[in-house]
């Protein structure tokens, strides 16, 4: 009976303890769990990422054009810093001899980049660029916009559009979710999402961010 007695009694403080390491971990996952940014938090977050791509072609003549972008990070596909930008921006140039070069709304000399993720159908409408001089990648780590999922977005979250253009030196606007289109088991349709964000030539290019400062998409204007 004894034996019995205290075998039930360890029974109990083990689930006691069991019960307060599940308490404890639910309270950790409510402290640091993610909570929203501030507006001033993601306006400086999108400025310090953006870059204006400037991209000089020759083939039938010589031209230059500029375009919106933003530096990012993803382990997956590059281990240092890289640039994202929309697809069409770069697809008419893609059999032109062109050099690509990353300029900053902030004091900085223009970089030399290369493109190494260019869709050559235009349908994903997605590019992506390195710095050629691997030591200004470093220094822009700090600046690199973290990646979110646009799958935990839904109808009426707010986001925000922001970009860099000549005329414009930084746009930054917000607005809600009103249609998700669902992803297509085509990987040329990929998932669109239209906000009431406003859109013009600067932001084509820029990051969708959602309300914790992570790039959900990119903007098509």
């Amino acid at each position: 009976m004894k034996g019995w007695i205290i075998t039930a009694a360890v029974f109990a403080v083990c689930a006691i303890v069991l019960l307060m390491l599940t308490i404890f971990v639910q309270l950790m996952d409510d402290v640091f769990e993610k909570s929203p940014k501030s507006p001033q938090y993601i306006h400086q977050l999108a400025r310090q990422a953006s870059v204006l791509l400037k991209v000089d072609y020759q083939f039938a003549e010589k031209g230059t054009y500029f375009a919106s972008g933003f530096i990012t990070h993803y382990p997956d596909i590059a281990n240092e810093p890289f640039i994202l930008t929309a697809g069409h921006n770069v697809y008419l140039s893609t059999r032109e001899t062109v050099k690509y070069w990353a300029c900053f709304p902030y004091a900085r000399k223009p970089e030399e980049l290369e493109p190494f993720i260019v869709d050559p159908l235009g349908q994903q409408d997605f590019a992506g660029f390195r710095f050629k001089n691997p030591a200004v990648a470093k220094t822009l780590a700090g600046y690199a916009l973290d990646l979110g999922s646009s799958d935990d977005l839904r109808v009426g979250d707010q986001v925000v559009a922001s970009g860099v253009f000549k005329q414009t030196p930084f746009t930054f606007t917000a607005g809600h979710i009103v249609s998700i289109n669902s992803r297509s088991s085509n990987i040329y349709r990929p998932q669109t999402l239209l906000s009431t964000a406003l859109l013009n030539f600067g932001s084509s290019g820029g990051p969708l961010l959602n309300v914790f400062g992570e790039v959900v998409g990119i903007n098509i204007s």
